[in-house]
């Protein structure tokens, strides 16, 4: 977060209910910034997108039931909302999947669903020169995905690399909101550099 506002670079936040209500700190810092954060809705528990009892996603349990998933997205809701002031407008699950019958219902309550194109750390998993790789490659229009959420990784170095080389390169940064970006979600693309995409979580 340090680097960017630092850098005046503008980052749309998904947050779960549990993160914020964890990191009380970290969230009065990117509230004290409104023109460079928003701060959208990534459900109460990180409970990916997909309904079935015994069902996982990368090792997490899928919401039993649709009731179970309208919770998820709504309590992560009334948790953004208070903590902004600010009804989210976005939805990101956990792991970026979702089912079609999920889909439906996360749109039918009135969230737009958070796709990414570039998955800029893989879970958190990529050392700084992989990350900055993957950001180096990023092209116009694409939407990046990292995490804030884990500081023991590498991403913030590697982060603060990629980010640098594309302002250098003139690249500006902007928001969901902003009217120019499609985010629908769409199947992310193969970086040029790097190997397998895995599960993210947090910025575009």
């Amino acid at each position: 977060m340090r680097f960017l506002i630092e850098h005046r670079i503008a980052a749309t936040i998904f947050a779960t209910r549990r993160w914020l209500e964890r990191n009380p700190e970290a969230t009065a810092t990117l509230t004290a910034h409104p023109d460079l954060f928003d701060i959208e809705d990534h459900g109460a528990n990180h409970v990916p997108a997909v309904i079935g009892v015994g069902r996982r996603v990368y090792g997490i349990a899928a919401n039993p039931d649709l009731e179970h998933l309208r919770q998820e997205v709504l309590q992560g809701a009334r948790a953004v909302e208070q903590a902004t002031g600010s009804k989210p407008r976005w939805y990101r699950g956990a792991t970026a999947l979702y089912d079609p019958q999920a889909l439906g219902d996360i749109e039918a309550m009135g969230y737009r669903i958070a796709g990414f194109s570039l998955n800029a750390d893989a879970g958190a998993t990529l050392s700084a020169s992989e990350v900055a790789a993957r950001i180096r490659a990023a092209r116009s229009g694409d939407i990046l995905i990292a995490h804030l959420n884990r500081p023991r990784s590498a991403t913030a170095e590697g982060l603060a690399q990629g980010l640098s080389e594309l302002q250098a390169r003139g690249y500006r940064f902007v928001l969901l909101r902003d009217e120019s970006v499609v985010a629908d979600p769409l199947p992310p693309r193969r970086p040029r550099h790097s190997a397998a995409l895995l599960s993210p979580n947090t910025q575009a």
